[in-house]
């Protein structure tokens, strides 16, 4: 549940079925806890656990501290509570976190100061967040899209520039690329599109299975043609295609489909 094919299933239909300006919210802090977190893994060095405990050979040759699983399983989970603001949402969210933390030590992947640090980045994080959408900041953070596209061209350059190890920031650059296209993908819907979803449960479910599978297809898609170009551009125009698709492409299909509450 915290790897990141399963992160951005949960990213898109969320944004999909639930509230688009919700999980813009979600996606931002979910993308640069990601980013910051693999930033902080190459900058500190900790290996992982000895390879004899290892049950998950999906790590690859990553270092450990901090836990990515800990820590953006607490930033995506805690915040989805904290929109709901429920107590049965807290509890769904601290049972989930829990095993996800859990499950890394089981199987080798993490011992517990990798657990302790994503955690407690997790909780900075998510305080730090909230706080910014709640200050006098509030009108830097409604700025013009054009400003947020700047900074986030000019953050994924410098990021690039002063990255520890080249060989593991292709995949967290890129997920700028995600970043600056679900931006741009979230500002123009409402107009461009407007899709809102039904509330019957049958038009959600094939609201998600068909967005899913336009996304499965999409990939398959563009790894071909991707396969020629230089590793890191491909990852990221990779990247930003999906967040094209899940603001702006999937919204229009959905309409196509007559599965959008907006005529």
């Amino acid at each position: 549940l915290g790897y990141p094919t399963f992160v951005m299933i949960i990213l898109a239909l969320g944004y999909w079925l639930w509230g688009k300006g919700k999980f813009t919210r979600v996606a931002i802090l979910v993308l640069v806890s990601t980013i910051f977190n693999a930033f902080l893994k190459d900058l500190w060095e900790n290996p992982r656990p000895d390879l004899m405990f290892r049950l998950d050979g999906q790590v690859g040759n990553s270092f450990g501290m901090p836990s990515g699983h800990a820590q953006v399983s607490a930033v995506l989970w805690f915040w989805i509570a904290y929109e709901i603001r429920k107590i049965w949402a807290w509890m769904a969210a601290t049972v989930v976190v829990a095993g996800i933390c859990f499950s890394r030590i089981y199987l080798g992947i993490h011992d517990l100061e990798d657990i302790l640090a994503g955690l407690s980045i997790a909780v900075i994080s998510l305080f730090v967040f909230r706080l910014l959408l709640t200050s006098k900041l509030q009108p830097l953070i409604e700025a013009p899209l054009v400003f947020w596209l700047v900074a986030i061209v000019v953050s994924g350059v410098i990021a690039h520039s002063v990255w520890p190890s080249a060989e593991h920031s292709i995949g967290a650059i890129s997920v700028f690329g995600l970043l600056f296209s679900w931006c741009i993908g979230a500002k123009i819907e409402p107009s461009l599109v407007a899709y809102a979803p039904h509330k019957k449960v049958w038009s959600l479910v094939l609201t998600g299975a068909i967005g899913i599978l336009g996304l499965m297809i999409l990939l398959a898609a563009v790894k071909p043609v991707l396969s020629g170009f230089e590793p890191l551009l491909a990852a990221t125009i990779n990247a930003a295609l999906l967040g094209v698709y899940v603001t702006l492409v999937a919204p229009m299909l959905f309409k196509l489909c007559k599965l959008s509450a907006q005529a």
